[in-house]
């Protein structure tokens, strides 16, 4: 392996751990994950097509006493790192249950896309699409 093809690796595995780590915060309410891995400017659009901001996911989503996140996993993970831009693909499977109401099994194709800035990668894009049930 050279050089380059290991930093390549070690950067993907980099953007990898971010996501498993915002979405570990995101599962089990942990602000600080998910605000440490977070660009200022992040904007996510949600499978029903709205967009939230870095505090409305934060207070409006992930730490809303109202929304329970038991499971928050991805799958078949595909990173392309082009100099400091990193897009993230992935096959997500969510549990979500709003209200104490049974939750839905929900799976979603994301796409993030991460930057580097000041030696790390942060997330500044996250689109999420609904897969049709089969």
């Amino acid at each position: 392996m050279t050089a380059i093809t290991y930093a390549q690796s070690a950067e993907k595995e980099q953007v990898l751990n971010i996501n498993r780590q915002l979405f570990k915060g995101t599962s089990e309410k942990i602000e600080s994950l998910i605000r440490e891995n977070m660009e200022d400017a992040f904007l996510f659009t949600t499978a029903n097509a709205d967009v939230m901001d870095k505090e409305t996911y934060i207070s409006g989503f992930a730490l809303h006493p109202a929304i329970s996140i038991p499971l928050l996993n991805t799958s078949e993970e595909n990173v392309i790192i082009v100099g400091n831009t990193a897009i993230l693909t992935a096959l997500a499977h969510i549990n979500i249950s709003r209200n104490n109401a049974a939750p839905n099994d929900l799976w979603e194709r994301i796409t993030g896309t991460y930057i580097m800035q000041d030696g790390r990668w942060k997330i500044l894009a996250l689109h999420a699409t609904y897969l049709p049930k089969k």
